[in-house]
């Protein structure tokens, strides 16, 4: 969402629909909650989904990666001050 608001041509629709006077100026609720929001067509959201969990699934394989190694310094730490 917050992407999206940034989006210079957003924040044009939005900006050219607020009330007020300098420096008090507001966004209606109705000009965000009737504002046309743009989706990608459905095989760039795919490309997208999949790109997001190939991303999930190597954070996932990282953090068991850091499990392992965290325990492995536990071990080799307990070795080296018992003996």
């Amino acid at each position: 969402l917050f992407y999206l608001l940034i989006k210079p041509d957003i924040r044009k629709t939005i900006a050219d629909k607020m009330q007020g006077t300098t420096g008090r100026r507001r966004v209606p609720k109705d000009a965000v909650e009737n504002a046309l929001i743009p989706f990608p067509l459905l095989p760039e959201q795919q490309e997208i989904a999949h790109i997001l969990s190939t991303v999930d699934k190597k954070i996932e394989v990282e953090e068991k990666r850091k499990a392992t190694l965290k325990e492995l310094f536990k071990t080799m730490l307990h070795k080296l001050m018992t003996g």
